[in-house]
């Protein structure tokens, strides 16, 4: 038999996706407050995964984070759900160029693929 050539979700990953589901479940609320320490726990997982699976969630739009002057971050539940990717132009059309809404971001430079 082969090995497999699949390689196991990282754990941030997994992370992000519980979170997701928990959030789609409703066991996570809009605005809810999530604490690291506490999904880390939930999850059994260290801080530093948590956080990398927030940042995760921060670029799609289901969580938000406040900055705090200590450098550290309060993460929260976005206040809605983040709209579902549209398909891609066909060939036949061409996209609209960004507005300028879409040119702001609260997303951190850098951590979310820019």
């Amino acid at each position: 038999m082969p090995p497999s050539t699949q390689r196991p979700m990282k754990a941030s990953l997994r992370v992000a996706c519980a979170i997701t589901l928990d959030i789609q479940r409703g066991r996570l609320k809009p605005g809810e407050r999530l604490v690291v320490s506490r999904l880390a726990a939930r999850y059994r997982v260290d801080r530093a995964t948590v956080d990398k699976a927030l940042v995760t969630l921060l670029c799609n739009g289901t969580t938000r984070s406040l900055e705090l002057p200590s450098k550290h971050r309060r993460w929260f539940v976005a206040d809605r759900a983040p709209a579902p990717r549209s398909p891609k132009p066909s060939q036949g059309t061409q996209a609209a160029p960004p507005g300028p809404a879409a040119t702001t971001s609260s997303k951190p430079k850098g951590r979310c693929g820019d």
